[in-house]
Formats: structure tokens, C-alpha cells, sequence
């Protein structure tokens, strides 16, 4: 059984403790952030305020400044700013005594031993005699951590170690002692793979435990190859990059990423640890890693390492280091080769690289041999499952497969006959499940999905774009699946038939989502930029007219209809999850109006139902607080505003209050579902369909001020003038009086005219293009 956790206390503020904190503040907890008292006496800037070393400004000077980095830091760790409030701090001399009501203790101080072993005796002296406790340590032993603890607190205290940036990273690793309870355990298992929505990973006691353990191993090895191949860098990171599953980063970039200072303390966790000459010769950097780091050109943070950046003449240009000649080469063009072209074409693209004749493809087969023998010979010594490796790589590493899923891709009993040739020591555990007639490693069984896979359900009906399935328990589902999970003709079709069987048919009610990467990357520009090319405005009407029609029969349904977003859900998506009355949002859910990118406006109700979403939130009936909202509204949509989480979008309007967060994307369906079953066994009612009281000739004509403004400084271009003169349009209800009260289909009209006359223009049509060639938008 676990326990419940709502308070926790962080001790250390550095990136990692303050980032931690913000998450746990995210998801609701109530988090006391605790930092030393600066040791180094007053700055300049404080003796200017005439503050002494008693003041609280002072005292608290390290936990104050990361929270304000918070706030600023382009990581973004919050998943939203008002989650800053759950969030008090104070210092380890002065308020000790704010643990004492913390369900979960964790320590994020330096990583000295010796200092994690005094912070224990002090928490130890102020936690409640339940509080669970933990360190996110990534390097010292646990077990050294907790010895000289009782046994009462032994039993309450494990490992618990986030990757990082802690919101972005889906690794949780679990790190229990031998004197750890099963309470504890369970209740952090429960923390980490409920309320935070990570993949809990059990990991054994041993350096660098899991994830960092097979990572850093291979990255240490595709620096050591890359000098046997004679290989540059950038050449390598294409090698390495997607089509071996790994991020466009690679081995390099990534590394420039992560710094080679920290790649080389967790190499040397292992090297300082390990017996094993073979596996410290494997671990050693490369002496031209040694020599950057010498240099002090660690990385991004130092701005230079295995690559720079710079500007030439106003183009951005990207060097790398050369380790023979000791000197930053120019890239000119990206590394090109046909066997990697063809392998990220193919079926199989590990398999088609791992067996090719070619000289990267000799390379690749060193890296998949090396990863896949290293992971194998460390089963049971880091992990008792071979799958808590994989788990651990693809969630902490980013990797698309871990080396174990890699394995089974190229063929088990083919490369081993192959490593063997080649003089390898296959670990015996393997060769005994070939001797026993498996010739994978995962079977049938570990392909179970737990939760709804909304694309194995039954089809009910169906058209190329869009499909309506049976999920069970009377729950229709809407999936949608074409490219980027557009919004183009046959989705609206699909809406109005799905509509048509809720009311005829008995169907409690439907959930909207799909299994792709992506709720939906918005309208479909291709079919608008022909329609829009060849002047088809009637056609073009028609399609806006459908779309309009599949909203508004959302909202006003009789029976209720759930929206399950996540990922990019942009333009006629974000229209789609915003008239859904309710919704279940993955936290990471990138929703925003965006249609000004490529020249157009909102013209699936986008642009009404935000505007009568933040009217409704008007604190009164005054005409400035009525005023703020629309030019609220007008900002959002005229610079396509992208919430970047779900929690955001709750506090823009986009999203309702009270809308479910869910921290992890699997049981997404699972939740819409049981949404839509709760709000029908509830005897659903859907929305009053009421009048919109718009702001009129007032709003329209202030907003207009302010575009002419914008437009007269430079701001806004011609073109960008005359799209914001329609959306203030859409927004204000035009040139009516203050307070007329308008029905969502003339405000609909507005949305319709806009959109029509500025698909007509060189300019939206040449931003579309831009769009469809580039995946960025054209300023013109």
C-alpha cells in the first residue's frame, strides 16, 4: 500500500532542485524549496539596499534567485507560471522546520558524500515520522548515503533520480536499498508513474545506475570509433542520429549539449568503480576529448566544443573541431550518404545498416555490436530485466528502441553468430534463450498495450482522413489519421456522420483522439492553397461552412463529447479540442490559433469561442474589462500564441477551468473515455446556446489604433496590417454598437469573409507555400 504524498520538501536549489521543485508544483503539490545561507557574505547589490547578513532577502539570496530563473528559464520547467504560487522557500540555518509537514523529503545538494550525510542527520531532527525520503543523486551510492542512518529512517529512504530537464525527461529511476520498505518503494512508483507520468525504472545500486550507465558507455564508444574510422564529427552524428533511432542530436550534439565536463564525471563514476580493465579501457575519453576539455571548450555552455556557431554576413555558419589538425573546420552542406538514405526508407532501417558492406555501415554494426554486448553483460548486475534497460534508455536518452528491442530488430541468432565470429563473448543468458528455440527477447506477450490504442479498436465507419470506431462500453471514437492529422473536408464529414449516430443510435457519448504524434497539426494548407490558386471560393466556403457546422454540432451536443489532445494541437485542431465541452489534455499539449503563420485567420469558430471564453472570465461589464479580454483575445490569435502545456491553455481560455491534466500520454483514451462515461452516468446537459454580447464599434476602433500603430512603427508589415484588421473584425463583432448581442453563426460569417478574402491574396498564398516547402512561416 502506498502513501499519500501532497507536500514535499526539496533541499537544493541549484538547476536540478529548483526544476524539480517546479514540477512537483505543476502537478499540485505544495513544495518548500531550502537552500544554504550564502557563505560568502553580502554583494554589492545588497549593501546598496543597506541589507546585513540578518536580513531574509540575504539569507534566502539562492533559493529567491532560482526561482526567478523559473520564471525566465527557456526550458520553460513550469508547466505553467501560476504554479510558482505552491512553491514557498526559506534556508537550511533559519526553516529546518518547514519539512515537518513534507510527505516526501528529496535531496538535490552537491554531489559530495559527505554532505549528503550531514543533510541526513538534519532532516532526520525535523521530519515527521512518516515522511519519506530520498536522493536524486546520479553518482553517489545509496546505500553509502543512508549507512550510518537507523533503521526506522533506512526503511523510509531510497533513491529516486530524475533526468535532465526534469518536466521534458520520462525517465524516473528507482534506486532502493537493501533496507528499503515496500511501502516506500510502492509509494514512490506510485508518485513517479501517476502523478508525474514518468517511467519508473528499478535500478540496482550501482554506479551511474541505469540510464547513464548504457548511455555515457555508448557515447564514450562512438568517440573512440569515430577515430578508428577516421570519421569527423558531423559524419558520425548522421550515422548515429535517426536512423540508428537516436535523436537528430546524435553522439556530438548531444554531447555539445549535455557538456563534456559531465559526460567525462559519470565516465569516471564507472572507471574509479569498476575492476574490469576491458570495460575502463571502453569508458576512456579519447584524448582529443581530454584535450577540448583542457581548453575549456566544454560544450553549448562554453560556446564552442565539438562544433560552434557563428554568423558570417548574416548567415549563420557551423564549424567542427578537427582532432588531427587541432582546428574548427567549416561544414559546408550536410553529410549525405545513400546507404543511410535507403536504411531510413526501408523496413528496417537497423538491420539494412547493420549488415551493409559499406563503410558506415561497418561503423554502425561496431556501435549496435558493442551497446547490445555491454547492456547484456550487465543483466543481472544493474537490472534483474533486461527490459528495465530498454525502459530506461528510450525514456532517458530519447532513443526510439532500446538496445535490446535493437537486438530483435537485426536478428538475435544472425548476430551472435556474427559477434562470435568476430571473437565476441556472448553473455551465456543470451545464447541459453537461443538454445531454448527464442529467437527474440521480447515476445508476443511484451507487445500487450495496457491501455486503449484508439487504432485497435473497432472501425465503425471510415473515409481516408478520419475514422469512427467503437472503444467500448458504448463510447464512440473519432480517430483521425491522416498527414499531420489534418483538418480538411472528409474530417468534417466524419464529425457530422458520428453526430448523426449519437442521436439515432445509443451511444452514451464520444471521445476525440487518435495514437499518431500529433492531436492535429492544423487545416489542411494544401487543399486551401489550390482552392485559394484557383480562385474555387464557393468550393472554399463550403469547406469552411462544414468545419463551422462540425464545431458548433460539438459543442451544443446532446451527448457528451471529450477531447483527448496532445502534442501539437494548432489552428482548426485547437478549434476542434476548444469546442469540445470537456476535455482530458496530456500536460504536454502545444495548443494556439495559429492560422496567421500563413496568412489567414481562425475560421472554425477559433477566433468566436476564445473571445466568448474570455468575456465569460470578465471580472464585470465595464468597457475596459470587456475591452482587455478582446484585445486578450486579438493578441492571442494575431501572434499565433502556442500554449506551450495544457496548464497553460487552462489559464489563456483555451482549455476550461477544472479541464483534466493527465502527466502521462498512455492512458490518454483511458481517461477521455471514463470522462465521457462519468458526465453521461451523470445525466449530461450540454451548453446553453447563448447570444454573444460583443464589444463593437468601440473594441473594433481601439484595436484598429493600435494596429495602425503597430504598422506605423515597423512592427507589422502591409500584409500582416490587413490580416489583423480581419481578426479584429471576428474578435469585436465590426463596426456594430457597443453591447449588440450577435448569435455565433453572424460572428461565424465574420470568421468566413476574412478567411475567404485573404486566401485570394499573392501574399497568404506565397505564406502557405512557404509553409508546405520550409515548415516555417514567411514574413511578407
Amino acid at each position: 500500500m502506498s502513501k499519500i504524498v501532497t507536500k514535499a520538501c526539496v533541499i537544493g536549489s541549484g538547476v536540478m532542485g529548483a526544476n524539480i521543485a517546479a514540477l512537483l508544483a505543476s502537478v499540485g503539490m505544495q513544495v518548500t524549496l531550502l537552500d544554504i545561507v550564502p557563505f560568502n557574505g553580502l554583494n554589492e547589490k545588497e549593501k546598496a539596499a543597506g541589507l546585513t547578513e540578518d536580513s531574509l532577502e540575504f539569507r534566502n539570496r539562492l533559493v529567491n534567485d532560482a526561482v526567478v530563473k523559473l520564471k525566465r528559464d527557456k526550458q520553460m520547467p513550469l508547466l505553467s507560471k501560476s504554479a510558482l504560487k505552491n512553491i514557498r522557500v526559506g534556508n537550511t540555518t533559519d526553516h529546518l522546520n518547514l519539512m515537518e509537514d513534507a510527505d516526501w523529503i528529496i535531496e538535490v545538494v552537491v554531489e559530495r558524500l559527505d554532505i549528503k550525510k550531514v543533510v541526513l542527520k538534519q532532516i532526520e531532527a525535523h521530519a515527521k515520522p512518516d515522511a519519506i525520503i530520498s536522493s536524486n543523486t546520479s553518482g553517489v551510492s545509496i546505500t553509502q548515503i543512508v549507512e550510518d542512518m537507523n533503521d526506522d529512517f533506512k526503511a523510509r529512504f531510497m533513491g529516486t533520480h530524475f533526468f535532465n530537464p526534469p518536466r521534458w525527461m520520462g525517465l524516473f529511476e528507482m534506486i532502493p536499498t537493501q533496507w528499503t520498505s515496500k511501502e516506500t518503494f510502492d509509494t514512490m512508483e506510485y508518485v513517479g508513474g501517476t502523478i508525474l507520468g514518468k517511467t519508473c525504472v528499478y535500478a540496482k545500486d550501482t554506479p551511474n545506475f541505469i540510464g547513464n550507465r548504457i548511455g555515457c558507455y555508448g557515447a564514450a564508444q562512438v568517440m573512440q570509433l569515430t577515430e578508428k574510422y577516421d570519421y569527423d564529427f558531423a559524419t558520425v552524428d548522421y550515422i548515429t542520429g535517426p536512423v540508428m533511432g537516436h535523436p537528430k542530436t546524435a553522439t556530438f550534439g548531444t554531447g555539445d549539449m549535455v557538456g563534456m565536463d559531465i559526460i567525462a564525471n559519470v565516465s569516471k563514476n564507472v572507471i574509479d568503480s569498476s575492476k574490469d580493465e576491458k570495460e575502463i579501457a571502453e569508458y576512456t575519453m579519447p584524448k582529443y576529448v581530454i584535450g577540448l576539455m583542457e581548453k575549456g571548450w566544454l560544450g553549448n555552455k562554453t560556446k564552442q566544443g565539438f562544433f560552434k556557431k557563428d554568423v558570417i554576413d548574416g548567415k549563420r555558419v557551423k564549424y567542427q573541431y578537427n582532432y588531427k589538425t587541432d582546428e574548427y573546420e567549416l561544414i559546408e552542406g550536410r553529410p549525405s550518404l545513400d546507404t543511410v538514405k535507403a536504411a531510413l526508407k526501408s523496413d528496417n532501417k537497423y538491420e539494412a545498416m547493420a549488415y551493409g558492406e559499406e563503410k558506415e555501415c561497418k561503423f554502425y554494426w561496431d556501435c549496435i555490436k558493442g551497446i547490445s554486448l555491454y547492456s547484456a553483460k550487465l543483466v543481472p548486475e544493474i537490472a534483474d530485466d533486461f527490459r528495465e534497460i530498454d525502459k530506461a534508455i528510450r525514456t532517458g536518452y530519447n532513443w526510439e528502441e532500446g538496445p535490446f528491442q535493437v537486438w530483435d530488430k537485426i536478428g538475435v541468432r544472425r548476430s551472435v553468430e556474427r559477434m562470435q565470429a568476430e571473437g565476441e563473448t556472448v553473455p551465456q543468458w543470451v545464447l541459453d534463450m537461443l538454445a531454448k528455440g527464442q529467437e527474440t527477447f521480447y515476445t508476443a506477450e511484451d507487445a500487450k498495450f495496457p491501455y486503449i490504442k484508439i487504432s485497435e479498436t473497432t472501425v465503425v465507419e471510415e473515409n481516408d482522413d478520419c475514422t469512427i470506431r467503437d472503444i467500448g462500453d458504448g463510447v464512440l471514437g473519432l480517430e483521425l489519421h491522416c498527414t499531420g492529422n489534418a483538418i480538411g473536408p472528409r474530417v468534417g464529414e466524419m464529425v457530422s456522420k458520428a453526430m448523426e449516430r449519437m442521436d439515432k443510435e445509443d451511444w452514451k457519448g464520444m471521445v476525440i483522439g487518435n495514437d499518431g504524434k500529433m492531436f492535429s497539426a492544423g487545416a489542411d494548407l494544401l487543399t486551401i492553397w489550390q482552392m485559394g490558386t484557383d480562385k474555387e471560393f464557393k468550393e472554399l466556403e463550403e469547406l469552411i461552412r462544414t468545419l463551422q457546422a462540425a464545431t458548433g454540432a460539438m459543442r451544443y451536443s446532446k451527448k457528451p463529447i471529450v477531447a483527448a489532445p496532445f502534442g501539437q494541437t494548432l489552428g482548426g485542431g485547437c478549434e476542434m479540442m476548444m469546442h469540445c465541452p470537456n476535455a482530458v489534455a496530456f500536460s504536454e499539449t502545444y495548443s494556439g490559433l495559429v492560422e496567421v503563420g500563413v496568412g489567414l485567420i481562425p475560421a472554425g469558430g477559433g477566433s468566436t469561442e476564445l473571445t466568448r471564453r474570455l468575456m465569460d472570465r470578465c471580472f464585470g461589464d465595464a468597457k475596459n474589462d470587456r475591452y482587455n479580454a478582446i484585445a486578450t483575445a486579438f493578441q492571442y490569435v494575431a501572434t499565433a500564441k502556442v500554449n506551450m502545456s495544457a496548464n497553460e491553455a487552462i489559464d489563456n481560455g483555451f482549455l476550461n477551468k477544472g479541464t483534466l491534466v493527465a502527466m502521462s500520454r498512455d492512458n490518454l483514451i483511458d481517461l477521455a473515455k471514463r470522462e465521457v462515461l462519468t458526465l453521461s452516468d451523470r445525466g449530461y446537459m450540454p451548453p446553453v446556446k447563448q447570444m454573444v454580447k460583443v464589444t463593437g464599434e468601440y473594441g473594433y476602433g481601439m484595436l484598429l489604433a493600435g494596429i495602425e500603430m503597430a504598422r506605423g512603427s515597423g512592427q507589422m508589415s502591409e500584409h500582416d496590417e490587413y490580416i489583423s484588421k480581419f481578426i479584429a473584425k471576428a474578435i469585436t463583432g465590426g463596426d456594430v454598437p457597443y453591447g449588440t448581442e450577435m448569435s455565433v453563426e453572424q460572428l461565424h460569417d465574420i470568421e468566413c469573409e476574412g478567411f475567404l478574402a485573404l486566401a485570394g491574396t499573392e501574399k497568404t498564398q506565397d505564406r502557405i507555400m512557404h509553409m508546405l516547402s520550409n515548415g516555417k512561416p514567411l514574413r511578407n
